[in-house]
């Protein structure tokens, strides 16, 4: 079973939504016809499996990014 909440116009108490949550109900949160969320049971959340280094090489910073930025950049001019 799945319950949708709009949150821009909320008819159910927090607590409401957690207890269905807990009780096996899809709670999705929207806003504008939008999905923005969903209430899950702590029990229920498992997070995906990090993978260290699987992204390496695709970001490249310049040889002066940790340089310190000019006063002109700090003053606004």
């Amino acid at each position: 079973m799945t319950r949708t909440v709009d949150v821009a116009h909320p008819d159910t108490a927090l607590a409401e939504l957690v207890r269905l949550a807990r009780e096996g109900t899809d709670v999705v949160l929207t806003l504008d016809n939008r999905r923005i969320g969903r209430v899950i049971a702590e029990s229920d959340y498992k997070p995906k499996k990090r993978i260290a280094g699987l992204h390496a090489g695709l970001v490249e910073f310049s040889d002066d990014f940790d340089a310190p930025l000019p006063d002109e950049f700090w003053e606004n001019e």
